[in-house]
């Protein structure tokens, strides 16, 4: 009867990613200008600011965000292992991770929130607006998690170097931040 139990539970446990995790994750893009086209293989997937499912690949995809009278850009969606994978590495089942790796359950896209700033055709960026913004979109997490502890590290200094603004006053308006997007667009703002 514990065999039958155990052989029970480890099935259960097999392709526990895909189970839990699903095959596709939540995306959601905002902009400098509603109504930019996400596209996926020339495919429209949404018009900013939207939230779309997109089915998980190893190497991530590539998109394409566009509209009338500004400069396409594309962009990739990165993947990483899920932290769930590894409870199919330990599960003793040798089925398991293959099923999630084929199915695609074992990566999550991170982060999972874009940021998309095109350009004006016949517009210039200016750069060190675009790198900023670029910087706080992708460590936003990062960032929320050390001005949460009210000391600097790493990603504090580096935007304090990126910006020039104070560490201190840096760490009060991610706190104060409820999104990523929000975050990089008041954080630009002030450089």
């Amino acid at each position: 009867m514990k065999k039958l139990f155990l052989c029970g539970a480890l099935c259960l446990l097999s392709a526990c990613s895909s189970i839990i995790n699903g095959t596709s994750q939540e995306i959601s893009f905002k902009g400098n200008v509603n109504g930019i086209k996400i596209k996926q293989n020339g495919t429209v997937l949404c018009s900013v600011p939207c939230t779309v499912l997109i089915d998980r690949t190893k190497n991530g995809t590539v998109l394409t965000a566009e509209k009338e009278g500004y400069k396409t850009e594309e962009f990739s969606l990165r993947t990483k292992l899920s932290s769930l994978f590894w409870l199919n590495v330990t599960s003793l089942d040798p089925f398991a991770s293959t099923t999630d790796a084929t199915v695609g359950g074992m990566w999550v896209y991170s982060p999972s929130e874009y940021y998309v700033d095109l350009i004006e055709i016949g517009g210039t960026a200016d750069t060190k607006v675009q790198e900023v913004k670029k910087f706080v979109l992708k460590n936003y997490a990062a960032l929320k998690a050390e001005a949460a502890k009210g000391k600097s590290g790493e990603y504090l200094d580096s935007l304090e170097k990126l910006t020039g603004i104070g560490a201190q006053n840096l760490k009060e308006d991610i706190s104060k931040c409820s999104d990523a997007a929000t975050c990089a667009n008041m954080i630009a703002d002030k450089i």
